[in-house]
């Protein structure tokens, strides 16, 4: 008889209860409003049934899960775990279940569900020396100044670095794993030293030049040769500027032929250890070339698995000729954004503070 009973009908038996909390009552008042005999109205069991799952559930329809009700997630329990976690975010889901006295299962689901948790993986951020603090805010206070001062000097300036770029990387043996009924021993070889290319390039906010590759150790003749090409394509590309040109502190940068160098061909316009613009130690949150494009590339050139160094050098290429002029804009602007940053925190870290 109950699977028979409309909506309507249901919701009209709970009236009729809620009036007169008498199941007599509810069966004459149903058997007149609609039209049947006593004998067709429902029993004395279905009404029990229909108001006992309106008391458990609010609704005349929804069913009443079956098994026993949940217990463990609990406004209290909730409340629980927010505290916890608000106190120490940095606990496993094994550990913080062992303290909570919960399944794992009933802490995930309170955590992602009802907390709307998700876990974010640590930035990994070079650590700063007390002494660098101050050396940092002072020369991002410095390039303010200069940059307020001249309006082309952000639009020309030029940050550079190199990078290594790994054709195979390392074997991750964790996720590797062969099925067998016995042991078969199983080995694979893998290079001691793993093919790499070391690349370098020039950002601005006008474009890109390079990517210059080095296929033997970055020394101060390598990279003497570096900046002899840049320059070249530097009056090629833009021959009516007044460049500025940054790079950090590494030895060969700073070797006493390259700094002559790059002052003929840059006059003070030189950002680096040794000049009048001291770069500061420990700072590739301040490089677009560290924030930006080496990172970029690492997630774009690996996506067709290049099997040699050709192919590797060529997805580096298309990808660098791919980044567009209004990034470059962006990233500029982020650079720029980043000193005042590094000013207002008085040197220290900035990564876990910018958006």
């Amino acid at each position: 008889m109950a699977a028979n009973i409309s909506t309507v009908q249901k919701v009209k038996i709970i009236e009729y209860w809620n009036e007169s909390k008498s199941i007599v009552v509810v069966r004459r008042k149903y058997s007149k409003f609609f039209n049947v005999q006593m004998r067709n109205a429902p029993t004395r069991y279905v009404i029990n049934r229909i108001v006992t799952n309106f008391v458990n559930t609010g609704s005349v329809d929804k069913k009443k899960p079956p098994g026993r009700p949940s217990s463990v997630r609990t406004h209290d329990n909730i409340n629980k775990v927010n505290a916890r976690i608000t106190q120490n975010g940095n606990v496993s889901q094994r550990r913080l279940s062992n303290i909570m006295n919960m399944k794992r299962t009933s802490l995930r689901r309170i955590m992602k569900e009802d907390l709307g948790c998700y876990p974010y993986k640590p930035k990994l951020l070079e650590t700063i020396n007390e002494k660098d603090f101050e050396l940092r805010k002072k020369f991002a206070q410095k390039m303010i100044n200069a940059i307020d001062n001249c309006s082309t000097m952000l639009k020309n300036m030029w940050f550079s670095d190199e990078a290594h770029f790994y054709l195979t990387g390392h074997v991750n043996k964790q996720n590797m794993r062969l099925w067998a009924q016995s042991n078969p021993n199983y080995t694979m070889e893998t290079p001691l030293h793993p093919q790499k290319i070391t690349v370098w390039c020039a950002l601005s906010k006008i474009g890109i030049i390079g990517p210059y590759f080095i296929e033997n150790t970055v020394n101060q003749y390598e990279y003497l040769n570096i900046i002899n090409r840049f320059f070249k394509e530097l009056k090629i590309k833009y021959p009516n500027t007044d460049p500025w040109f940054q790079q950090d502190g590494a030895t060969c940068h700073c070797a006493n032929a390259v700094l002559a160098k790059l002052s003929d061909f840059f006059g003070s316009n030189v950002i680096s250890r040794r000049t009048n613009f001291e770069w500061p130690p420990r700072s590739p949150d301040l490089n677009p070339c560290d924030f930006y494009l080496w990172g970029y590339l690492k997630s774009k050139v690996y996506n067709n698995e290049p099997q040699n160094i050709m192919q590797l050098k060529k997805n580096i290429k298309l990808e660098i000729k791919k980044i567009s002029s209004q990034t470059l804009i962006a990233t500029i602007d982020d650079y720029f954004a980043r000193l005042y940053k590094c000013v207002e925190v008085g040197g220290d870290h900035i990564e876990h503070l910018l958006k």
